[in-house]
């Protein structure tokens, strides 16, 4: 074998190591934030460690600092990919809608849906909101005003199209989002047996024809 030879084959074998590195990593990283989760769904936030997190994932502690200097860090990088990936999926779901009932009734079985889905960030973000971090606490308010802003424009479309008749649709989304909230709580964390459908039709219902006669 020739020096040039011996040296493209070094390169190779290095490349080659570098890929399988890089997708080791992928791997690893992936399976430290499913195993994040599922035990911030089961044990909750503040009682989840990262040597927890690293015995479910079949990790080393070692390799959970390599990606997450911190179970924060950890927890804020799985709340930015979730919420970021709910907003898109939000977003095609509206454009398949005409009617503001619609609109609102898939506004609030996608909420649902996350909450049902994602126990883990609805858990940790509504029953422990106490105990979080100030910059945990920032990055869910600022989704939550992301998402508020969603509702805004939707019922601002409902009265421009005169489908709904509100005055001030900044304090009607408000009022959505504690009635989703509320629902979430009931469904998923007391364990009502309601469908997530069921309950966005019934909620839509009672927001858009009330409750007198």
């Amino acid at each position: 074998m020739t020096k040039t030879e011996l040296k493209s084959q070094t390169l190779n074998n290095r490349l080659q190591t570098s890929v399988e590195f890089q997708e080791k990593s992928i791997a690893g990283r992936t399976a430290i934030l499913q195993a994040a989760e599922s035990l911030f769904a089961d044990k909750g936030y503040q009682s989840v460690s990262i040597d927890n997190i690293a015995t479910a994932a079949g990790v080393s502690r070692g390799l959970v600092h390599y990606h997450f200097h911190s179970k924060e860090e950890l927890f804020i990088d799985l709340v930015k990919s979730v919420m970021d990936e709910f907003s898109y999926k939000l977003g095609e779901t509206l454009i398949g809608c005409t009617a503001t009932r619609h609109k609102i009734r898939a506004l609030l079985l996608a909420f649902l849906n996350l909450a049902e889905t994602r126990r883990s960030l609805w858990r940790t973000g509504v029953s422990e909101a106490s105990g979080l971090s100030k910059d945990i606490g920032k990055l869910f308010s600022s989704y939550r005003k992301k998402n508020l802003s969603v509702i805004i424009t939707v019922l601002e479309e409902g009265v421009a199209k005169e489908e709904l008749y509100i005055e001030d649709p900044q304090f009607v989304a408000q009022c959505m989002m504690a009635i989703i909230t509320s629902a979430a709580l009931g469904k998923f964390i007391l364990g009502l047996s309601l469908r997530a459908d069921i309950i966005a039709e019934r909620i839509s219902t009672l927001l858009l024809d009330g409750i007198s006669r």
